[in-house]
C-alpha cells in the first residue's frame, strides 16, 4: 500500500468513522477514528480495510457481557459458600455487615466477638487469637483488643482515656468507684 493508500477520511468502517489521517507507521498509513460510543483510537489503514478492527474494543465487551452476563455470588461459578481464606484467617462474604471490607468479606473472628459483644467492632478494637491459631474461632479462644492508647503517660492524660475505656467496656466498675469515693468523703 504505502504512502499512496486512498484518503479514508468520513468514511465509515462498523463502528467506526475516520477522522483524519496521521504521518504514516512502518509504511502503512494510519487513521484516528471515533468509535459510536465516543473512544477515540488510532487504526492502521488495511486493519479498517479488511474488517480486522471493528470497534475501539466495546464491541467485543458487548459481545462478552450478552454471552456471559456477569454473576455474583451464588450464580458466580466460582463461589465457594461466601468462605475464602486470607493469610490463614477464615473470611465470610457478609456486606451487610458494618465491619465488612469493601468487597463484602470480613474475618470470621470479627463476626464471632460482634455476636459476643452484640455490636459491630469499634475503630481501634481488633481481636486477639489467644493460642496464635489464626483459624481457631471458638469464643473462648478470642479477646477484644483495644489498639489506641493515649500520647504521653501524664496523669492528667491517663485519666480521660481510662474514664472512657471504664465507660465503654466496664461500666459497673466505674459506678463502683464512685460509689466507694463518695463513701471517704
Amino acid at each position: 500500500m504505502g504512502a499512496k493508500a486512498k484518503d479514508l477520511t468520513g468514511y465509515i468502517f462498523n463502528r467506526l468513522v475516520v477522522i483524519e489521517r496521521i504521518e504514516n507507521q512502518k509504511k502503512h498509513p494510519v487513521f484516528r477514528c471515533k468509535c459510536i460510543c465516543g473512544n477515540i483510537i488510532n487504526v492502521r489503514n488495511d486493519c479498517l480495510t479488511n474488517n480486522r478492527v471493528k470497534s475501539c474494543g466495546c464491541l467485543r465487551t458487548e459481545m462478552v457481557r450478552a454471552k456471559k452476563p456477569h454473576r455474583r455470588g451464588e450464580n458466580n461459578p466460582l463461589w465457594k459458600g461466601g468462605t475464602k481464606d486470607s493469610h490463614g484467617y477464615h473470611m465470610i462474604y457478609r456486606p451487610e455487615h458494618p465491619n465488612a471490607q469493601k468487597r463484602g468479606y470480613l474475618y470470621e473472628h470479627i463476626i464471632i466477638m460482634s455476636n459476643i459483644l452484640e455490636r459491630p467492632l469499634l475503630p481501634g478494637e481488633t481481636v486477639h487469637h489467644k493460642n496464635g491459631i489464626k483459624d481457631d474461632n471458638r469464643p473462648k479462644n478470642l479477646e477484644l483488643w483495644v489498639n489506641h492508647h493515649p500520647n504521653g503517660q501524664r496523669l492528667e492524660d491517663l485519666i480521660p482515656y481510662w474514664v472512657e475505656m471504664l465507660n465503654r467496656y466496664a461500666p459497673q466498675r466505674l459506678e463502683n468507684s464512685k460509689e466507694i469515693n463518695n463513701i471517704g468523703s
